[in-house]
């Protein structure tokens, strides 16, 4: 995504930071709070490590608390791919992770391969002197990667497919049939499967998170990349991680230490007491959000010229507007400063992003707002239609 709103520009920037410049123009005010992670209270136990790490002195090892590491390969253990700690490198959020494994991978020229509507990962990919190639995923189908498209738009230059589960935007969650394709599709190219997990505890419904990675073991090479920003309500102290195989830790991990030389202290504190600590708060957290992304599907799914896919995972929902949804979105934010943001940002025409993560009492003046702004917009396109 590039600067302007919507529109290229000189500066490459993430489509959020154009979000918050409209909403600083136009709302210089109270902000909505809604946002991709959870808004709650941390436990005592989490504060309490904080608290006590910061009269540590030095720095952490390049590499991670040893301790944080080892508790991240066991929780991944737990969910089924053969992760060593020993492969385990922490990162300032999973972008940073993600940034670094393309970093190491790719060469100018080269090609990521990803479904659309997918997360913005063009910036980092172009940054890496590659090329964002996206085959589609089937709406009708709850937004069901299309497999057979994504083989057929392979080339020499692609080195790998990035995969996303629970997908941000559309909260769609892999299950066995994708996972089988995406691992044929990785093993018959020689790609690397980079697959980011980053809200892997939010999957709604009875269903399970299932991992299209292995690095320690399979056919293909993969590397899982996680956070703790979403699953445990930490985003602003930015940890994350990345589960390597063998072949790809030593270019990943000097990359780290020649770049940021390591993860701060209080943050992987934090990180190390809410992944091993009680675990009550964050069942109630996912039962929760999964309760709020059921009831805001319905509710935008009923307003005129909306309609709303409910999510299996995540927290974003990504309703389609029977019109112009890249105009409504600007219209959304601009006029009723709601934090939307349009569905070019994921590759797609037609819809738009609504994250569900925050205060619910914000959440339903954005419904209401929404409202609005759909009508005025969708009675605008019958006007043009039938003058």
């Amino acid at each position: 995504m590039t600067s302007g709103p919507w529109e290229p520009g000189e500066v490459d920037e993430p489509v959020t930071r154009q979000v918050d410049a409209l909403l600083q123009q136009h709302h210089p005010g109270r902000r909505l709070r809604l946002a991709g992670s959870p808004y709650v209270d941390l436990p005592s136990h989490v504060v309490e490590a904080i608290t006590a790490s910061v009269s540590a002195r030095g720095y952490t090892p390049s590499l991670g608390d040893p301790g944080l590491r080892q508790a991240i390969a066991a929780s991944l253990q737990a969910r089924g791919p053969k992760v060593k700690a020993a492969r385990v490198l922490v990162t300032n959020g999973a972008m940073h992770a993600l940034d670094l494994v393309f970093r190491a991978v790719l060469q100018p020229g080269d090609e990521v391969l990803m479904a659309k509507p997918g997360f913005f990962i063009g910036g980092l990919v172009r940054r890496a002197g590659a090329r964002l190639v996206q085959f589609p995923s089937d709406p009708d189908d709850g937004f069901r990667p299309a497999w057979t498209e994504a083989a057929a738009m392979l080339s020499p230059r692609t080195k790998i497919l990035y995969v996303n589960t629970p997908v941000n935007p559309t909260g769609y969650v892999y299950d066995d049939r994708d996972l089988a394709a995406a691992a044929d599709l990785a093993w018959r190219a020689g790609l690397v499967l980079v697959s980011d997990e980053s809200l892997a505890g939010f999957v709604y419904g009875g269903r399970r998170h299932k991992s299209p990675a292995d690095p320690a073991g399979g056919d293909f090479t993969s590397v899982l990349v996680g956070s703790f920003s979403k699953d445990y309500a930490l985003p602003g102290l930015r940890v994350g991680f990345a589960a390597l195989p063998e072949s790809l830790f030593p270019r990943v991990s000097a990359l780290l230490e020649w770049s940021v030389l390591c993860v701060s202290r209080p943050a992987q504190a934090a990180a190390l007491a809410a992944l091993t600590g009680p675990r009550d708060w964050l069942d109630q957290m996912v039962t929760d959000a999964g309760a709020r992304g059921a009831r805001l599907a319905s509710a935008l799914g009923a307003i005129p010229g909306l309609s709303c896919v409910a999510p299996m995972g995540g927290l974003n929902v990504f309703p389609e507007f029977d019109g112009d949804a890249e105009r409504l979105a600007r219209d959304i934010i601009v006029g009723f400063g709601v934090p939307v943001a349009p569905g070019s940002a994921f590759g797609v025409d037609g819809n738009f992003r609504l994250q569900f993560g925050g205060v619910p009492g914000d959440l339903d003046l954005a419904v209401t707002r929404i409202k609005t702004a759909a009508a005025r917009e969708y009675s605008r396109d019958l006007v043009a239609e039938n003058p």
